[in-house]
């Protein structure tokens, strides 16, 4: 009975973890990509996860309005997707290679595959995974670390209250009655 705390705590911080580890596995293996760019002309190649979100940086250049078109092509045919930016997202840039590039916002993959990937009025693009899920993780493994440390020590605390408790429980010190 004394130990259900520590021992809650611990299988707290065991189940936070595989929880968010199960509903982001997917996620952190679209994350894992390796970014892509190259010349819009060409094409750009990048494999995309369905459903997983992307970050399309484009020439810098003025910002236009909210939404690039964008067509992805694949053996299956081109598919034309948008590129939506939030609207604190305008001042976002990356540089590659040198050259520095600004957000044109979020793509949703359509499907999984391999694909290029073209925008009307750019010269250069960067396709980067969107590092959200493994942001979640590391908050997952952070809570997780707190509550084991929390399980430890209220351990600690217990089985030194208790063998304080069991040393003043003994016989009295000057002998007998």
């Amino acid at each position: 009975m004394w130990y259900a705390l520590p021992v809650a705590f611990a299988v707290l911080a065991v189940v936070v973890f595989v929880v968010v580890l199960a509903l982001q596995g997917r996620a952190l293996e679209a994350s894992s990509g390796v970014p892509s760019s190259g010349s819009n002309a060409d094409g750009v190649p990048v494999d995309l996860v369905e459903g997983y979100h992307y970050h399309v940086f484009g020439d810098p250049g003025p910002v236009g309005d909210e939404t690039s078109v964008c067509t992805l092509t694949s053996v299956g045919g081109p598919t034309t997707v948008a590129v939506t930016r939030s609207s604190g997202d305008e001042g976002v840039t990356t540089t590659v290679d040198g050259m520095t590039l600004r957000l044109l916002g979020d793509l949703v993959a359509p499907r999984s595959g391999r694909f290029e990937l073209r925008c009307a009025q750019q010269q250069t693009l960067l396709v980067r995974p969107d590092e959200g899920p493994v942001l979640v993780l590391a908050l997952a493994v952070m809570a997780s670390l707190g509550l084991g440390a929390i399980a430890v020590v209220s351990l600690i605390v217990i089985i030194v209250r208790r063998s304080r408790s069991a040393r003043m429980a003994g016989p009295p010190p000057y002998g007998g009655w």
